[in-house]
């Protein structure tokens, strides 16, 4: 298999379901890595051993409130990739994002030599283009389910379209 899968959880279903019930049947379905948005890096311990033992990669969020010596630490502990967090807030449809948003990529490219892929709040093909010029890859994830779920499949192939890279001339 060519495509990684990467799964995208909250912490309580994990919980509920166990952490080693999980990680082992994750593993099985075919899981490469997984993002849990609400676990802090303080709290994955336990959870990190089962996924590791697993051979599945725990995917860090980098928010752009977080500070220097924080982002440094996420960076350096991430696995698969880093996924910067472009917006302040939730995941969702957003209009614009903040001017320093590229740099704030950089900053993040420069601290670890994972790929950096931006997400949260990319719902149109110009933010995926506007997105991409910074970071190694865009994660467009509400935006298409809900386009799944509205039957939008020319919104879809858009968006993956516009989320290939471009060459460089």
């Amino acid at each position: 298999r060519s495509i990684p899968i990467i799964l995208m959880t909250y912490m309580n279903p994990i919980f509920a379901y166990g952490a080693q019930a999980f990680a082992e049947d994750s593993a099985r379905a075919g899981v490469d890595g997984l993002i849990i948005p609400d676990l802090p890096m303080e709290e994955e311990g336990r959870l990190t051993d089962k996924l590791t033992e697993n051979s599945i990669a725990l995917i860090r969020l980098a928010a752009l409130t977080s500070p220097k010596e924080r982002l440094e630490r996420i960076a350096k502990r991430t696995e698969g990739f880093l996924y910067a967090v472009t917006v302040k807030g939730t995941t969702g449809a957003q209009t614009s994002f903040a001017e320093t948003v590229g740099d704030y990529i950089q900053e993040l490219k420069e601290m670890t030599s994972t790929p950096v892929l931006a997400g949260f709040g990319v719902s149109t093909p110009d933010h995926v283009r506007q997105l991409s010029q910074y970071g190694d890859g865009v994660v467009v994830g509400s935006q298409i389910v809900n386009c799944f779920h509205e039957g939008k499949r020319d919104t879809i192939v858009e968006l993956i379209q516009a989320s290939k890279k471009q060459p460089t001339r």
